[in-house]
């Protein structure tokens, strides 16, 4: 059993999500237990598959070509093609006034490939009038967080995608494939970063990684100042708190 309950992960995305927000002005909250932790007001549409089954959209129903909303992108671990393994966590973005764009079949997905940026235009295509991506975020899990880095270096460098704010978020993240160390030197410096890593001392038996591989990963950063990235261990966690 973890340790936090899954009103307490909630919490604690919905806290991420914040300190991630696009706005420079800090909002100070008189109590942290009203404010946080909740769904969100937004009522979530219903999900929209794209035909060719690459994504499923999660997004607030009022969201349209004059209302557009902030863009998510979730990476799941290898081989976890159903969103409804995550749907807790994709519905609580959409309720708080983001699209959830989930990857799908990422175990064949060609993250080292520039059609990758064919993909995602294609995954978006149909609600690309609602889509505001001049501010986006990667979210990952497992192996899909070791990919999140190259998604967003791609949707930032080649498609000019997050000008008015970027982040990454990742859930036990894995190796940074297809990343050389330049790429992760310089990635976007207006990105905000929180890595969350799970097991005694960040290193998590159930996915055979050292904890060294994403704290390298972290130190890299070098193009983020250190008050936009954060690194968080909770030892009382597994590899599937995520989706548990």
């Amino acid at each position: 059993m973890n340790f936090f309950s899954n009103k307490t992960f909630t919490l604690l995305l919905l806290f991420t999500f914040n300190h991630l927000s696009f706005a420079d002005d800090v909002i100070f909250i008189d109590s942290f237990e009203v404010a946080f932790g909740l769904a969100g007001t937004h009522t979530i549409a219903t999900p929209y598959q794209e035909p060719n089954h690459l994504a499923t959209i999660y997004y607030p129903e009022n969201a349209s070509a004059i209302n557009k909303v902030p863009v998510v992108f979730f990476v799941p671990g290898f081989g976890h093609v159903d969103p409804n393994k995550y749907d807790t966590i994709l519905r609580f973005i959409a309720s708080h006034g983001f699209a959830a764009v989930f990857i799908e079949d990422n175990d064949k997905f060609d993250f080292s490939s520039n059609d990758m940026l064919l993909d995602i235009l294609a995954m978006v295509n149909d609600k690309s009038d609602i889509l505001d991506t001049t501010r986006i975020g990667v979210m990952g899990h497992s192996s899909g967080g070791g990919y999140a880095f190259n998604v967003l270096d791609k949707l930032s460098d080649v498609q000019g995608w997050g000008a008015n704010g970027r982040f990454l978020f990742l859930t036990d993240p894995w190796f940074a494939f297809d990343m050389m160390q330049v790429d992760m030197r310089t990635l976007p410096s207006n990105a905000n970063v929180v890595i969350q890593r799970y097991g005694p001392g960040g290193n998590n038996e159930a996915d055979g990684t050292d904890a060294r591989i994403v704290l390298t990963e972290y130190y890299l950063l070098e193009s983020i100042v250190d008050d936009k990235k954060d690194y968080q261990v909770d030892e009382n966690a597994d590899h599937t708190y995520p989706y548990d």
